[in-house]
């Protein structure tokens, strides 16, 4: 159980700084008048993405106790 508290814990501290991170860049970005690209933008959103999956992985942890091997290796 312990092991678990500690993943959870590195998954969400993940999940914010990448949301963290990509949101500085942008307003970076804006407030140096460049233009904010399409890939910059298509990065955010995939990034987003991923971190909705690491959430929902969080939220059903323990039904895909078989599917998650590194959570008994750990």
């Amino acid at each position: 159980m312990i092991c678990f508290e500690i993943m959870k814990g590195l998954l969400i501290v993940y999940i914010i700084g990448v949301i963290v991170t990509f949101s500085s860049l942008i307003i970076e970005k804006i407030k140096e008048n460049k233009i904010v690209t399409l890939l910059d933008l298509i990065l955010s959103v995939v990034i987003s993405l991923f971190s909705w999956i690491a959430i929902i992985i969080l939220h059903y942890w323990e039904k895909l106790d078989g599917i998650i091997i590194w959570k008994k290796d750990c």
